[in-house]
């Protein structure tokens, strides 16, 4: 063969290596799309086997890596309105409560939260809120969430109603977040949040553990254990569970520094629908059945 083919064949060799490894590339990360261009991960894998693997790597070596891909992905998927029901346990200075079951209708942009208590209300916390940002302003121009008192009698004081700062001492007496920590995004930020500022500390340990089902959904299980307590750590164990398909966290679940077996915290969603059909008169008083002078 003479020097001119030879060369001509390596060239063609070459030319069709790369296309297919530009083929090979685009089968992996075609599915992924628009995803933070910092993040150090750009697929979880090419199929659902490659997938779980990629995932449980991560469960074992680097949780914040996975929860700031699953947020960035999210964020990627440009869903602004959503509904869920949420199982929701906390235990507040020292009492841990009952179980209340929540449902949640979220906007992202404008943010506006819209939650109903439909089992285990609080005399404290009420039974109906409604937060929209930019409205309800109290006298310093902060917006204030408008919230039914439960019991009848303290409604009918209230006019139907009372308005309150998100963060409020009265809020902090019924709920260890603020409403303005609604959202899937928040969920996610809080959670790398806790793991960076014990990470920073030398605090953290994570592992993996292992998989589960909530709801005939299959889930990951992220272990969190933080050895010393300290304000800022809501848990000394928080096991976070994240749809294996949609990297969404289906229950957030934490153990404090007490040793007892009941959790101090727990969050369950439920009945997740992205992209509902949610405008702004979704988010008004009278919608959410709440009497508003």
């Amino acid at each position: 063969m003479s020097k001119p083919k030879r060369r001509h064949k390596k060239k063609l060799i070459i030319t069709l290596l790369a296309i297919a490894a530009i083929g090979g590339f685009w089968y992996t990360i075609h599915d992924v799309k628009a995803t933070n261009p910092d993040s150090k991960i750009e697929v979880m894998g090419a199929d659902a086997a490659s997938h779980k693997e990629r995932l449980t790597q991560l469960a074992e070596t680097d949780h914040v890596q996975l929860l700031q891909f699953a947020k960035d992905r999210f964020i990627a998927q440009q869903v602004n309105n959503y509904t869920w029901t949420m199982e929701k346990m906390e235990k507040i200075n020292g009492k841990r409560g009952s179980y209340q079951t929540l449902n949640v209708k979220f906007t992202q942009k404008p943010f506006r939260v819209a939650i109903a208590v439909v089992k285990g209300a609080s005399n404290l916390s009420g039974d109906r809120m409604l937060y929209v940002e930019g409205s309800y302003l109290d006298k310093d121009g902060r917006s204030q969430m408008i919230v039914r008192p439960t019991h009848g009698l303290f409604r009918l004081l209230a006019d139907g109603s009372v308005s309150r700062l998100p963060d409020c001492a009265e809020v902090k007496k019924s709920s260890l977040r603020p409403i303005t920590d609604a959202g899937f995004i928040s969920a996610y930020q809080n959670l790398i949040d806790v793991y960076q500022a014990a990470r920073q500390r030398g605090e953290c340990v994570e592992k993996h553990g292992g998989f589960a089902k909530i709801n005939g959904k299959s889930c990951i299980i992220l272990d969190r254990h933080i050895p010393v307590q300290r304000k800022d750590y809501p848990a000394k164990l928080t096991k976070i569970y994240l749809d294996i398909e949609t990297l969404l966290p289906l229950r957030i679940v934490g153990w404090d520094w007490t040793g007892e077996e009941k959790p101090n915290c727990d969050y369950i969603y439920n009945d997740i629908k992205l992209n509902a059909p949610l405008t702004a008169s979704d988010f008004t008083p009278k919608a959410n059945g709440i009497d508003k002078e």
